[in-house]
């Protein structure tokens, strides 16, 4: 059974009509030239529906292969990705020649504008904000790189600095500081259950669980966790990660311990001692029965948390520098050199090694609804990657220097699946991973760290500068900012739950929540 092109096209011309864009189904219908003998031929035999019905076919298709191992025998229902029809969409048009044979598809540039900083302190709002516009020189030094082919975007239809927003930049005074480590903090996390509940962690070896009021004037409540270091000098926390449930908080250490707390503060189990190294990853499983370790002595451990023992190990030879789940018995490790590589519980062997990085990776990200994953690293290009192929679906070539931080935006745009990344260059990237397109370029005067979406997309970035500012993903525009009195280096940034609050762990021994304007 085959299909041609003037099928397909009468099929999209059918579903058109139904429904109910008359006007794009009759100019599609001029630009055919054979609709008429295909409706002709066609009419009486389509049924109304049957595109979409011809899809749900086909994605049942995909499931059911996903299902099957290379032996033709059944996985094991722990091992299925679920199957997702924007990465078979993507990997389908990238294994396609470009047919126009000119140009690459390009995306609308924004007008040129003032710098944020600029516009601040023209509009009298506040003092110089730290950022300038992208004015590359060389058009040809940006590509993105699409799997095999490379395709040369002019900077001139990249969207260089957003034009110019219609309100005034916010800013986020109203800020509760988190007050009681003796030293920098490193990370921060919300409870992914409770609102007002949240952990940081701190190089002066310890992490503390807040819990904000909900009144102003009331006082902020929190409870250390000590994580004093038994055998290294780095008192650092590393590593905090919730579970799903909200009901433990895991931290790891310099020293290469683990430990497990409940939400009131209380240690569940003595120090889970296996690592050698500094923990450089933490990730707690879905069900939350298993939490993931990788260090920089090269081993990653499966603890089982309800006994607080030791479930598997494996020794990776190289230190270990991200971890992802991908499903409840299959996970992504990501390590210096390179390497990334998929492991399953039970295997002492790894299951599938990817064409990785030439240089060591930073970070790692899985988004579990459309099933793709994406990498940083130090030869400045992020790739993206399907469970199911060695080789990248896309790769994204824009950075000058080495990526630091990823995130997926957790709210699509229409068809649009946004990837920010950032890097020692300054620059924050905003992606379209589906067609492998630069939207937007984030510009700033220093190294960023951290970057993070809230629920609505709004997109977070901070680091060197000690500034923080919130853009609309969508647009490419600032719409907030954040700037404490002292300027420390700001490492980590998170929104909580609800995207009302903003919280900034620092170099300043006080961490910030600030509350988010209205945007």
């Amino acid at each position: 059974m085959a299909i041609n092109s003037d099928q397909v096209n009468y099929l999209v011309l059918r579903y058109l009509a139904e429904s109910g864009f008359e006007h794009t189904a009759f100019a599609l219908k001029n630009e055919m030239r054979n609709a008429k003998s295909l409706e002709d031929a066609w009419a009486t035999r389509v049924p109304t529906g049957h595109l979409v019905n011809s899809l749900q076919r086909a994605m049942m298709f995909e499931e059911c292969m996903a299902q099957i191992d290379e032996n033709g025998g059944e996985k094991d229902p722990a091992e299925v990705i679920e199957a997702s029809l924007i990465p078979a969409v993507s990997s389908a048009a990238k294994s396609q020649p470009d047919t126009n044979g000119s140009e690459p598809v390009k995306r609308r540039a924004a007008p040129t504008e003032k710098t944020t900083s600029e516009r601040v302190s023209s509009e009298g709002q506040a003092p110089e904000a730290n950022m300038r516009k992208t004015s590359p020189t060389n058009a040809n030094s940006t590509h993105i790189i699409n799997g095999e082919g490379i395709q040369d975007v002019p900077m001139s239809d990249v969207a260089e600095v957003p034009p110019k927003a219609s309100n005034p930049i916010a800013f986020m005074d109203k800020v509760i500081p988190l007050e009681g480590h003796s030293a920098g903090l490193d990370q921060c996390s919300w409870s992914p259950t409770q609102q007002n509940t949240i952990a940081t962690s701190s190089v002066d070896g310890t992490a503390r669980i807040w819990t904000l009021p909900l009144r102003r004037e009331a006082r902020v409540t929190s409870v250390q966790l000590n994580c004093t270091p038994s055998r290294t000098k780095d008192r650092s926390v590393t590593c905090i990660a919730w579970s799903k449930n909200g009901q433990s908080l895991s931290t790891g250490s310099y020293d290469g311990v683990t430990r497990i707390w409940n939400s009131a503060g209380i240690k569940q189990h003595r120090d889970l001692a296996f690592h050698t190294g500094p923990i450089f990853a933490m990730k707690w499983s879905r069900r939350g029965d298993f939490l993931l370790t990788g260090a920089a002595d090269g081993l990653v451990g499966i603890w089982n948390t309800a006994l607080g023992t030791l479930q598997q190990k494996w020794d990776l030879g190289s230190p270990v520098m991200d971890l992802e789940w991908i499903s409840d018995a299959l996970f992504l490790s990501a390590c210096k050199g390179g390497t990334l590589k998929m492991w399953q519980l039970g295997r002492d062997a790894h299951v599938k090694r990817f064409m990785g990085h030439p240089m060591d990776i930073n970070v790692l990200r899985w988004n579990s609804n459309i099933n793709l994953g994406a990498t940083g690293a130090d030869d400045n290009l992020v790739k993206v990657w399907r469970a199911d192929s060695e080789n990248p679906t896309q790769v994204l070539k824009f950075h000058k220097s080495q990526i630091h931080a990823l995130e997926w935006a957790p709210k699509d745009f229409g068809d649009y699946r946004l990837l920010a990344s950032s890097s020692r260059d300054g620059q924050v990237c905003v992606w379209d991973v589906v067609r492998g397109e630069l939207l937007h370029v984030l510009q700033h005067d220093r190294a960023i760290f951290t970057l993070h979406f809230s629920p609505t997309n709004l997109l977070a970035t901070a680091g060197a500068e000690g500034e923080t500012t919130v853009w609309n993903a969508e647009t490419g525009r600032p719409v907030a900012v954040h700037r404490a009195p002292d300027a420390g280096m700001v490492y980590n940034v998170r929104f909580s739950n609800n995207g009302e609050k903003l919280a900034m762990a620092r170099a300043n021994v006080v961490g910030m929540v600030a509350d988010m304007p209205p945007v």
